[in-house]
């Protein structure tokens, strides 16, 4: 099987946070693979140094996304992701997902170009989502900086003030909350990260 959950998201409140959690996730020894905008905002994505343990599946991609301006979000883990290996499989999955009327199934990113998704939302559990896509978040990252279709944040996006001279701080932080071993599903606003 070429299934893979390769990705988790964390939601946070504020830009702090996002800053913080940022550095956190540095601090303890990820990868920043890229920050780039999405949405109107940044998303960062790490490779962990020690994937997150969640049943038999490991995680090995975290995606940080910083809140969208207007929008409300409870920090805490949001989605996950699972690349399925071809559109063969996504399309297979899809074609048993429209049978199923037991699931809330959401099509709305099913036709956009790149890695086009699915996603369900678990039953009891409204404000989390499973997505779908072919193939796994750092290989489209690698794409979109290959086609220049990778959108960096501005250096003047962010308060110069706040960098990562505070990783100390967020790192304590991450401790303290235990921020990226944590299972705790909240609200997600709409679950869009477009």
């Amino acid at each position: 099987e070429t299934a893979e959950v390769d990705h988790a998201c964390w939601r946070v409140e504020t830009g702090k946070a996002y800053e913080l959690a940022s550095c956190a996730a540095l601090q303890d020894g990820a990868e920043l693979l890229g920050e780039a905008m999405v949405g109107g905002r940044p998303v960062s994505v790490f490779r962990l140094r020690e994937p997150l343990a969640v049943g038999t599946h490991r995680i090995r991609l975290l995606e940080l996304p910083a809140p969208k301006e207007g929008s409300a979000y409870a920090t805490g883990w949001e989605h996950i992701e699972v690349a399925l290996g071809s559109d063969e499989e996504l399309e297979a999955l899809a074609a048993q997902l429209r049978e199923t009327s037991l699931l809330k199934v959401n099509w709305r990113n099913w036709t956009r170009t790149s890695n086009r998704e699915v996603r369900v939302t678990p039953p009891g559990l409204p404000n989390f989502r499973v997505a779908f896509h072919a193939r796994p978040l750092d290989q489209v990252l690698a794409d979109e900086r290959k086609d220049g279709s990778f959108v960096a944040v501005p250096d003047d996006y962010w308060d110069p003030q706040l960098d990562c001279d505070r990783a100390e701080e967020a790192a304590a932080l991450a401790r303290y909350e235990n921020l990226l071993r944590t299972s705790q599903y909240v609200p997600a606003g709409d679950g869009s990260l477009e």
